[in-house]
């Protein structure tokens, strides 16, 4: 957008230096000017949120008051609102996440900027750090339960004859959590007796005690019983806790 050639530019220029005077002339070229401009809303993510500066067209439109007025300016804004929408009801992806912790501090700062322009424009009710800072939070949730859950599999479900299907569900979830939005990833409906036993064990999985107490009274179980189902595994914790 500073490029001396563009006409826009050049116009936008000259408003700088007669913004006191009342110049219908001036306004009717800008007006027409912008006319011609078509929004690409791949542009306009690339400028917002992947590289954001003061130099971009995008950021030009949202804070030049000579185009608050003009067409460009409303459709530039409602694909932010769109966008933002997008983060906030289908949810972020990791890749989104890597943008976010990637920008340099001059690009943060653009970023705020320009976020927090649309959030004032739409009334949003929470800025776009806390968009970003809750995703963050639910991928690292749901990462640290992937790892407790296949814990538990390994420390106390060695012998369960349906180990490997379960496995297999883990890593498929945790490619999911990869790779898909991170607020759609559920436990699988195969996991979920195994995310209670996680859930109630993890606390524990890390202590000397509570590994002694448990090798202790594995090794009294019946060799009949070491291949038991999950749901079996389930009601023995249960029982403990």
């Amino acid at each position: 957008m500073d490029n001396p050639s563009n006409p826009l530019y050049q116009l936008l220029q000259i408003s700088k230096k007669i913004d006191s005077i009342n110049n219908d002339l001036l306004s009717n070229l800008i007006a027409a000017c912008a006319k011609s401009i078509q929004i690409n809303n791949e542009e306009i993510r690339y400028e917002t949120f992947m590289h954001p500066t003061k130099k971009t067209f995008t950021y030009t439109v949202l804070f030049n008051k000579h185009l608050n007025d003009f067409r460009l300016f409303k459709e530039t804004i409602d694909q932010l609102s769109i966008l933002w929408n997008r983060w906030t009801l289908t949810g972020l992806t990791l890749s989104d996440l890597d943008i976010w912790r990637n920008h340099s501090s001059d690009e943060r700062i653009i970023f705020d900027e320009i976020w927090g322009k649309v959030r004032q424009h739409f009334n949003k009710p929470q800025s776009i750090e806390t968009v970003f800072q809750d995703a963050e939070k639910m991928f690292a949730e749901k990462e640290l339960l992937i790892e407790a859950m296949k814990r538990t599999l390994n420390l106390y479900c060695d012998k369960a004859n349906d180990k490997s299907r379960a496995i297999k569900s883990l890593e498929d979830m945790s490619e999911e959590l990869h790779d898909k939005p991170i607020q759609s990833v559920k436990t699988p409906e195969d996991l979920q007796t195994i995310e209670v036993i996680a859930l109630k064990l993890n606390p524990f999985i890390k202590s000397k005690v509570w590994l002694s107490y448990y090798n202790r009274n594995s090794v009294k179980i019946d060799e009949k019983t070491k291949s038991r189902k999950f749901i079996h595994t389930k009601k023995k914790f249960d029982s403990k806790f």
